[in-house]
């Protein structure tokens, strides 16, 4: 079964960069894409995801703020934080909110894989 993922972004080419590169990970596939936090938090419902792409900057409710939310519906998934800005100031932040990690968007590609991989294959 490949990771379930959930990418949520308001800029619709940041989305499909992530479906695009995941497509070339046999063991990853994005299930579903949301542009808001609000959106997000109907698209997990029904998805059932593994893991949940959260951007920090989106119109509306926050990344770290849909991650609160996010936490109480899908309790199971990893919930990564992408931020284009400096790390340490949110970190301490979203993962008070339930984030499992976060990390650059604009970093490599193989580094997000890595920890999607790895947060999936951790013990519960």
């Amino acid at each position: 079964m490949p990771i379930r993922i959930v990418v949520v972004d308001d800029h619709a080419d940041t989305r499909q960069l992530y479906a695009s590169a995941f497509e070339f990970e046999a063991d990853l596939e994005v299930v579903g894409e949301a542009e808001t936090g609000e959106a997000a938090l109907l698209t997990v419902r029904d998805l059932d995801p593994n893991v949940v792409l959260v951007d920090q900057r989106m119109t509306g409710m926050t990344g770290v703020e849909t991650i609160g939310r996010l936490r109480t519906l899908v309790p199971e998934a990893s919930i990564v934080l992408l931020t284009a800005g400096e790390i340490d100031m949110l970190r301490r932040d979203a993962l008070e909110a339930g984030a499992d990690a976060v990390i650059q968007k604009n970093g490599r590609l193989a580094d997000l894989v890595a920890l999607i991989r790895g947060l999936v294959a951790r013990p519960g």
